[in-house]
């Protein structure tokens, strides 16, 4: 923002355990003595082909008043548009102007408030001077108020501008799909507006249609239990999912364990809802083991989605990996740990099987902020997660079931180790922070 006449989550990583005024259209006060909009959003290089279909940009209003934007523009020095008369920013609010305000909902699965490019649906549109076409290699968004007076401006890229509302070299560019996003201030949470490359400069990439869960610390009293791997993770999952009489929601990189299996099976078939979100595209492809266990899910009654990724339709997974490792048990369990559900993460025999942890939370607080996430994640009209489907015109059994001759291997490993780690439960006051990535992994560890 200039001042006077003159202006960047999923999958989960763990969780940390601790003991007024409004402006007419011809009424806008000097921004010498106020706050004003300013941008937060521009997303340039999209998925789509063409490329300037997927455009969009965003302006915040940061002040606690709502503001009269009529007749304010944006521009990139070579088009402009312009808002209607009627148009206002509400009090710590934004606006979403898309280019294409379908393939926006398309991409975003939310609606934008105005339309530029093209008249694709309802969406208001805004006034059009030449129209606005982003560069891939560099740019330059200029918002403007009705005076024609400089508000706010990022350059990026190649950009050559010199003018007033910007100091210092342009923000890097960014790659294909990836939203250049204004940082926030870590501890007030307020967007950093220094008019320089420093205000765009985060340690994330925001993907676009990622999450933005913020960092959160729920303190309760109450008990969780801790457990190690190999010593009692499967008995203590196990039991829990004994005890689920609702629902149990799981988000698991790779689910290998059939013992694990026989357990969720017996919860669906006692009327509990069962959801498990898998990663479509682990390191090792996903083994047969793995489609088996969701082929018998779903024949059981449960649900089954993968995230998934395949640019040749147009399906861009929002992460990487779908890394996470967490269970929700009910309204008020929440188990997270740091292994897969595997043989060898969360092993039948505890004589055998990789070292890990984990931690049961009994707090219905916790579990609602979880099932937040999960269901985030796991959104059927997102494009990127894809049912369990068997015999696929497309994909085949890839995300179905394994082929006809398959028997599962039910022998159970053994080794030498002693587990002399019992699981212990533990009562008292708590704070749960949990921490996602790439949500709020930078506040953590940025």
């Amino acid at each position: 923002m200039i001042s006077g006449k003159g202006k960047i989550s999923g999958a989960l990583t763990f969780a940390v355990l601790f003991a007024t005024m409004a402006f007419g259209c011809f009424g806008y006060l000097s921004t010498a003595t106020i706050h004003a909009p300013i941008i937060t959003e521009v997303y340039y290089d999209t998925y789509l082909k063409g490329d300037t279909g997927g455009e969009f940009i965003r302006i915040h209003n940061p002040t606690g008043s709502s503001i009269n934007i009529c007749g304010w523009q944006i521009t990139d020095r070579e088009g402009v548009i312009t808002f209607p008369e009627w148009a206002d920013i509400n009090a710590g609010s934004g606006l979403y102007l898309a280019y294409n305000a379908t393939a926006f909902y398309d991409e975003l699965l939310q609606k934008a408030d105005f339309e530029y490019g093209v008249d694709s649906d309802s969406t208001p549109n805004m006034i059009i001077d030449g129209g606005l076409k982003l560069a891939n290699t560099g740019d330059e968004v200029i918002l403007k108020d009705n005076e024609d007076e400089t508000i706010d401006i990022v350059i990026y890229g190649n950009s050559m501008y010199a003018g007033v509302g910007w100091t210092g070299t342009p923000v890097k560019d960014v790659s294909e799909g990836v939203i250049l996003e204004r940082d926030r201030n870590e501890t007030t949470g307020q967007y950093e507006d220094t008019n320089s490359f420093a205000d765009w400069d985060d340690y994330r990439i925001y993907v676009v249609g990622q999450s933005h869960f913020p960092y959160v610390t729920f303190n309760f009293n109450g008990n969780v239990t801790v457990f190690t791997s190999p010593d009692s993770s499967f008995n203590e999952i196990a039991n829990a999912i004994d005890n689920a009489q609702e629902s149990i929601f799981l988000n698991v990189y790779q689910f290998h364990n059939f013992y694990l299996m026989d357990h969720v099976i017996d919860a669906i078939e006692r009327g509990v809802e069962v959801k498990i979100m898998l990663e479509g595209d682990p390191v090792i492809g996903i083994d047969d083991e793995e489609r088996y266990i969701a082929n018998e899910t779903v024949a059981a009654g449960g649900e089954v989605r993968f995230m998934i990724n395949n640019g040749s339709r147009g399906i861009h997974d929002r992460y990487a990996f779908n890394h996470a490792k967490y269970a929700l048990i009910g309204n008020e369990t929440t188990i997270v740990m740091s292994e897969n559900w595997k043989n060898t993460g969360v092993p039948t025999n505890n004589t055998f099987g990789n070292r890990g942890w984990g931690i049961i939370i009994n707090n219905p607080d916790v579990t609602n902020y979880f099932c937040e996430v999960f269901f985030e994640d796991w959104k059927p009209a997102s494009k990127d997660s894809f049912p369990f489907t068997a015999n696929d015109s497309i994909y085949g059994n890839k995300y179905g079931g394994p082929p006809p001759d398959f028997v599962p291997d039910r022998t159970i490993p053994t080794g030498n180790y002693s587990h002399p780690f019992d699981s212990e439960s533990i009562s008292g006051e708590f704070n749960v922070s949990p921490i996602l990535a790439p949500d709020t992994s930078p506040c953590v560890f940025g």
